[in-house]
């Protein structure tokens, strides 16, 4: 036979704490008082950590734009570097420019180009050599970033725009986000 926690115990046994306690809080949180507590204590906490993000937590997201130069400079197949943000861009074979990460997401070391390495030649755009190569972890990738060699995962890529300057010549435009400082 089971007994109801609210029930009165039989005579001569006392209830124990922990029941009346329940007891209390069912009789107290007849009128959903429990509920509203917890909605309230919810939405305070939600109000109070957009509060902490946006007044007290910085962020440090970086974001700013580059002019990577002519379209024209950019032939398919071929990696031009920018050392300066650790960024490289590519032509690739539908004719778009393609702008990579130098910096890997995983390892965070900044990866290295080698014009002369052989062995992603035939993943390589154009069928031309080269690899990009990350010092840390010994990953290999393709000329446009592809995964070749212990990667899992492309390199990651940044958004590129085209804008007609007062000339009328095309240039690319990078959007590069984050810290651009590798990993010693």
């Amino acid at each position: 036979m089971t007994r109801d926690s609210t029930s009165p115990a039989p005579a001569g046994l006392p209830r124990s704490a922990f029941a009346r306690f329940g007891a209390r809080i069912r009789a107290w949180d007849a009128r959903g008082r429990l509920t509203l507590l917890g909605i309230g204590l919810v939405a305070l906490f939600g109000i109070g950590g957009v509060v902490w993000g946006s007044v007290f937590a910085d962020p440090q997201v970086e974001v700013h734009e580059f002019d990577a130069g002519p379209v024209a400079r950019f032939a398919i197949g071929q990696v031009v570097p920018y050392p300066d943000v650790n960024v490289y861009l590519v032509g690739i074979e539908d004719g778009r420019i393609r702008a990579l990460d130098g910096i890997e997401r995983n390892s965070g070391c900044a990866v290295r180009w080698d014009p002369a390495d052989e062995r992603t030649r035939a993943e390589n755009t154009a069928g031309v050599p080269g690899a990009f190569t990350d010092p840390c972890t010994g990953r290999v990738w393709t000329n446009v970033g592809n995964s070749f060699e212990g990667a899992t995962s492309p390199l990651r890529t940044f958004q590129i725009t085209y804008d007609t300057n007062a000339e009328g010549v095309q240039h690319v435009w990078v959007e590069v986000i984050g810290n651009r400082t590798p990993r010693p």
